[in-house]
């Protein structure tokens, strides 16, 4: 957990990327930024605030260009507002999406960190290119002085990267944020652009196995099994509650209490083979659980059954409680649902 109320920013540079694929060049600012008391605390809430809420680590892939700028200006071997123009035009270089449009680039030294315990320092990288107008109005009544000002201000991070002057087995300990980009413009920000990749841990393990689970009974064991949708929501809730009642994930207890039929779990097992070779990555065969990340994929993994344009129906247990059935008189289905209590 980052906590930052102590922190501070004691550099900062701002200069501006615009999209290679338009020719539009980056400019750079001729000196850091000049902060005071006020703006050092404010820029630092600003810049922590969404990374306090982060759990989800990345590490620098070898091919990232970005990564060598950050370890010099750690080590003391490269100044900040230096290091900043060039990561600015690596900004630039990777920006080349049609929908990538001009934008600030700023880049911060934070002092003043502490992460799980440890008092850190931090490099933050943002591009700020999203912006509200706004219309600010000045009155003093007794003076007769009226003021009113125009503009856009930024009111969130969209694109943004944070890594601490902390490592551990797979390297520097860093967290990215990228709620803008869509489709082929998410590469953007995290690959292209800062070489980031993944960290392997239980967060990472967690939503790899939520995501390939989810896929495989939503291709395979509808394209080869006789399964309605009410044996499909419960597989994935069967997975769900599996996940939330466990701390340790074992790969053999899992397939015999959330699968249970041989022959699905021959399926998932040579399911879970071919993803290996394609993805380069194998689901472990026993690892640590992650709350968090169960709650954040769970948005996107839910056991939904929908009807028509008319009705979603949500399957949370006893797949025993909802039947399914067809009305001869109107040609329709249905679905009918037994409960004891109305909440």
């Amino acid at each position: 957990m980052l906590n930052y109320g102590n922190s501070s920013v004691i550099h900062a540079s701002l200069h501006l990327a615009g999209n290679r694929n338009h020719n539009e060049g980056a400019t750079f600012s001729n000196s850091p930024l000049e902060l005071n008391e006020v703006t050092e605390k404010g820029l630092a809430d600003f810049l922590m605030a969404p990374f306090s809420r982060q759990f989800e680590e990345f590490r620098f892939s070898k091919e990232s260009l970005v990564k060598p700028l950050i370890e010099q200006v750690f080590a003391g071997t490269l100044d900040l507002h230096e290091a900043s123009k060039e990561i600015t035009d690596l900004m630039y270089e990777a920006g080349e999406h049609p929908k990538i449009t001009r934008g600030e680039s700023l880049i911060a030294f934070v002092r003043g960190l502490v992460y799980e315990s440890t008092i850190c320092d931090a490099i933050c990288v943002v591009r700020l290119d999203q912006k509200e107008n706004f219309l600010f109005t000045d009155i003093v009544e007794n003076e007769g002085n009226f003021s009113l000002r125009v503009g856009s201000r930024n009111t969130k991070l969209d694109r943004a990267f944070l890594v601490l002057n902390l490592e551990d087995e797979q390297g520097l300990r860093s967290f990215a944020i990228d709620s803008a980009s869509r489709g082929d413009e998410g590469y953007f920000w995290k690959e292209r652009f800062l070489g980031l990749e993944p960290k392997q841990d239980k967060h990472f393990q967690t939503k790899q196995l939520m995501e390939v689970y989810k896929d495989f009974v939503q291709d395979e064991v509808v394209k080869n099994f006789e399964v309605s949708k009410v044996d499909q929501a419960d597989l994935i809730q069967r997975s769900i509650n599996y996940l939330k009642g466990n701390e340790t994930f074992k790969m053999d207890e899992f397939q015999q209490q959330v699968i249970n039929q041989p022959e699905v779990i021959n399926a998932f097992k040579g399911y879970v083979e071919q993803q290996a070779i394609a993805s380069d990555y194998r689901i472990p065969e026993e690892f640590e659980i992650s709350a968090p990340t169960i709650k954040k994929q769970g948005k996107f993994v839910k056991s939904v059954i929908k009807l028509d344009k008319n009705f979603h129906v949500y399957v949370h247990g006893n797949k025993e409680m909802i039947e399914r059935g067809f009305d001869e008189e109107t040609g329709r289905h249905y679905y009918k649902l037994f409960f004891r209590e109305e909440l």
